[in-house]
């Protein structure tokens, strides 16, 4: 198993499995304020994206938030661009998930049990919400329209309503490994965690640090960040299979061997041993090493089956990108598609005008579409 060895029968915290916490349901929101506002968030997010580098977003946010409350800035003690990338590769996530709001209730509630141990309250998302829609509102010029205002403060009140929920929920009972995890951010800060994993996998893995493409700082936060999205998955197995397959995909895309896991495994088991100490006993390093090795296997499955695939698709997707730009590959898909599924298509423009004809017409079956896009690319 994934677990260190070590540890004796020595009496727990609690003594029994306490049960994982109750899933607390999203706030209320209606289908017609989706569809109003979810458009134009993405658009709108789309442009920014565009028009400011990835790393100084994050880094405004906090800046445009400490200035705002300067009181909150002692809060922190990472420095600003590191939390900013950290904070905007979750929040873009949201943003991505804005037109099924249930999903971001969900992404979010992985992460309350972490705002609780840095002070996080409810109220500091109204400065928060400021700070964001600042960068939005100096950054989109024309763009930002009434109706582009009115759309991201619907959704900054709606995550919110959801925080607010999910920090009350948070204080209530959680599984075992839950327990420990939570045991460790009581002792330890996030960044002390992170940099202890770090310096435990390059001591167990020396060559690692050589393909390691950012630094020490922000790979610890990341392997927090790991660290906690494997405990958030004890509380909820459904997540787990839903999502591991996005994580494997990025996992293959960034490089990451199937080889590292075991090794990631016994990181973390070591950093749980040598925090929890007398606590580490037999039955916390079986579920521990139970619930890792099941994630493990699982990752490790969904990488191979990516890992397949991959190189024909980088490769095919490289070659049309020397070959074609963005847009004429949009256009050369939309007009096959045009001429294969003329009233699929239309049906799409509808959609994205934000028609309020919802009538539901027939969609070209995933073998049809696979005509459709092998027919443009064997143009290329």
């Amino acid at each position: 198993g994934a677990g260190a060895r070590g540890g004796g029968r020595v009496k727990l915290m609690a003594s029994k499995r306490i049960p994982g916490w109750k899933r607390t349901k999203p706030p209320p929101f209606t289908q017609e304020e989706v569809d109003r506002h979810a458009p134009l968030i993405k658009s709108s997010w789309k442009i920014l994206l565009e028009t400011v580098k990835w790393e100084d977003i994050g880094h405004m946010m906090y800046i445009n938030m400490f200035a705002l409350e300067p009181a909150l800035e002692g809060m922190f003690s990472s420095d600003a661009r590191i939390m900013g990338s950290r904070w905007l590769d979750t929040f873009n996530t949201m943003v991505n998930d804005c037109h099924i709001p249930s999903k971001m209730h969900v992404r979010l509630e992985t992460k309350a049990a972490f705002h609780i141990k840095t002070g996080v309250r409810t109220e500091m998302m109204d400065v928060m919400g400021k700070a964001v829609l600042k960068i939005l509102q100096d950054n989109l010029g024309l763009h930002w329209t009434e109706p582009v205002a009115e759309a991201w403060k619907w959704l900054w009140g709606w995550l919110t309503q959801s925080m607010d929920l999910m920090l009350t929920s948070a204080y209530q009972e959680s599984s075992l490994i839950q327990l420990c995890w939570d045991t460790c951010l009581e002792k330890n800060t996030q960044e002390e965690i992170g940099k202890r994993l770090f310096d435990m996998l390059v001591e167990l893995a020396p060559t690692i640090k050589e393909s390691l493409q950012q630094p020490r700082q922000v790979m610890a936060l990341r392997l927090v960040d790991m660290m906690a999205t494997i405990v958030a998955f004890s509380e909820d197995s459904e997540r787990m299979h839903e999502e591991i397959s996005g994580l494997a995909s990025r996992h293959v895309v960034y490089g990451v061997k199937t080889h590292l896991f075991p090794i990631l495994g016994n990181v973390f088991a070591a950093m749980l041993q040598e925090t929890l100490a007398e606590h580490w006993t037999l039955e916390v390093e079986a579920a521990w090493g139970n619930h890792y090795t099941e994630v493990c296997d699982l990752m490790q499955l969904e990488m191979k089956r990516w890992q397949k695939h991959a190189p024909a698709a980088l490769g095919l997707w490289e070659r049309v990108g020397k070959k074609w730009t963005p847009k004429r590959l949009g256009f050369s898909l939309s007009s096959r598609l045009y001429q294969m599924f003329p009233e699929f298509v239309h049906h799409f423009a509808e959609e994205y005008r934000h028609d309020k004809d919802k009538t539901v017409r027939k969609r070209p079956d995933d073998g049809s579409m696979h005509s459709a896009v092998s027919a443009v690319v064997g143009d290329v």
